[in-house]
């Protein structure tokens, strides 16, 4: 994958590349109007005032080359693993802590679209066999697409950032970060210093252990990642990896097509900043909700990611996000969000008479 040096300079590339006046000389993507139902004329005046903001905003950008085993991860995670850990004393014998096994399985819903050569193509860097109709195959990007994976696992937990992470929570997680802090230090033993996810050779099936392993095994003709291990470690392993796939084909998407990475950046700011602006006035200005931020599993570019952080905390009133890494990296980051589907699902299948002792979960 792209180096963090090389994505932050096509971001600043990119920044510098927006316009700053209304000069006839530019416009809005249609995809991007037509995503947002926004007119031409809103759009430019949302994409001229994220601009004046970022040119300066951009440079002050934090630093965060390495990544840590929460980055990537939503705030529900943390909640979910404490309460993982929670089920696992109440329904062990005294003196035992035996965590029921859980798997996620990662796979593509569809596929990216790269312009290469002037025409649209699909991208098959996760298709094995695939043909002149795509770009890219699983055959020649698998060596560094396992490369990136294996990255991935070796990030490690870090006490200071979970104690960290605890304190970031919003007002609505308030009363949960109460009921559960009775176990926060014994989760933050068990989990401190140990890595992300062993990746397993090609060919080797799962263990038992009492870590996470990670494989990746072709069905269907397409490459799909399963990461098995004790529930309240897993639940680390399936955000980062949907991150890292969607970072691999963002970096293919510039590498193999027509626009490089400074136009993609481009294309992808012009699209927060009118999607932003839209949600600011047509949902918090008149009072309609509150919306909070959930882009971390699928952020194909970490600088941009906490960009958009900086960006909405100014925009926003009562600004919250669900990203753990954006919660460790930038100061006044509220953390929202603490209940998802793995949860019910998981515990009924836990809970269940006949059927499977382990849940499995998909996300893609």
């Amino acid at each position: 994958m792209a180096s963090t040096t090389t994505q932050r300079q096509a971001l600043l590339s990119a920044v510098a590349a927006l316009p700053t006046a209304d000069d006839g000389s530019w416009s809005v993507p249609a995809p991007i109007l037509k995503a947002t139902s926004t007119s031409e004329a809103d759009a430019k005046r949302h994409v001229l005032s994220f601009s004046a903001w970022a040119q300066g905003a951009v440079r002050q950008l934090p630093e965060a080359s390495e990544h840590e085993a929460t980055d990537f991860s939503d705030y529900y995670k943390i909640v979910m693993s404490r309460v993982q850990l929670v089920y696992a004393k109440a329904t062990q014998p005294a003196g035992e802590l035996r965590f029921p096994a859980c798997r996620f399985q990662t796979q593509l819903r569809r596929r990216p679209q790269v312009v290469k050569d002037g025409a649209a193509r699909e991208l098959g860097v996760f298709d094995s066999g695939a043909g002149p109709e795509m770009v890219g195959s699983y055959e020649g990007s698998s060596a560094a697409f396992r490369a990136a994976l294996q990255a991935v696992g070796e990030r490690r937990f870090r006490a200071a950032t979970l104690r960290r992470l605890f304190a970031a929570r919003g007002p609505p997680a308030a009363s949960i970060e109460e009921s559960l802090a009775p176990v926060n230090e014994e989760w933050v033993r068990l989990l401190s210093g140990s890595r992300l996810f062993e990746l397993l050779d090609d060919g080797v099936g799962f263990s038992a252990s009492g870590g996470v392993q990670v494989r990746v095994e072709l069905q269907g003709g397409q490459a799909v990642v399963l990461a098995q291990g004790p529930w309240f470690r897993v639940t680390f392993a399936e955000t980062p990896i949907l991150q890292c796939m969607a970072q691999f084909m963002t970096d293919s998407v510039q590498t193999e097509g027509d626009h490089g990475a400074a136009r993609w950046c481009r294309d992808a700011l012009m699209n927060f900043a009118v999607a932003a602006h839209s949600v600011q006035e047509r949902v918090h200005a008149p009072g309609l909700g509150s919306v909070s931020f959930f882009a971390g599993r699928r952020a194909p570019h970490a600088d941009f990611h906490l960009l958009q952080h900086l960006y909405l905390q100014q925009l926003w009133p009562a600004f919250a996000t669900s990203s753990l890494f954006a919660g460790r990296v930038l100061p006044r980051c509220r953390l929202v969000g603490t209940s998802a589907h793995e949860g019910p699902m998981a515990l009924m299948a836990l809970e269940a008479r006949d059927g499977p002792r382990w849940p499995e979960i998909t996300r893609d």
